[in-house]
């Protein structure tokens, strides 16, 4: 994607694989299996978010060996070929979570070991003045 070459530094990246995802035993058991395969076998999301078209990754920086290696990025589209780049969430241990859409958006959910969930979608906040991933 020549979108994603432009990012400085865009080597030390790439999408997120199954291998990179620690999902609690107890999410298979309460949890359709293949929605959660699907997930982290396609850590990846596109089209409409928040009324914008984008595409939503989580990545893995390749040069970080502990937990905090992975992040979320999110191109929005600007037409004519022009994307801008946030970070949702950067270094951060995204392993407990999986990507999906509902309703025209993007959401990040957290499988915690206690056996709770924590969700949050992508979108624009107006708070924040960027897009971001605020959990409710």
């Amino acid at each position: 994607m020549r979108a994603w070459r432009k990012v400085p530094g865009w080597k030390r990246y790439r999408i997120a694989r199954s291998t990179d995802f620690r999902i609690p035993a107890w999410v298979e058991k309460e949890n359709n299996r293949q929605d959660v395969e699907r997930a982290i076998n396609h850590a990846y999301e596109a089209g409409e978010m928040s009324g914008a078209q984008g595409l939503a990754l989580i990545v893995v920086d390749k040069t970080i060996l502990d937990a905090k290696r992975h992040s979320c990025v999110v191109f929005i589209s600007r037409g004519k070929n022009r994307y801008d780049l946030y970070w949702i969430f950067k270094n951060e241990d995204l392993s407990h979570f999986t990507m999906a859409r509902h309703s025209g958006d993007v959401y990040l959910k957290e499988y915690r070991d206690d056996q709770t969930t924590r969700v949050c979608d992508i979108q624009y906040s107006r708070k924040q003045k960027r897009w971001a991933c605020d959990f409710y």
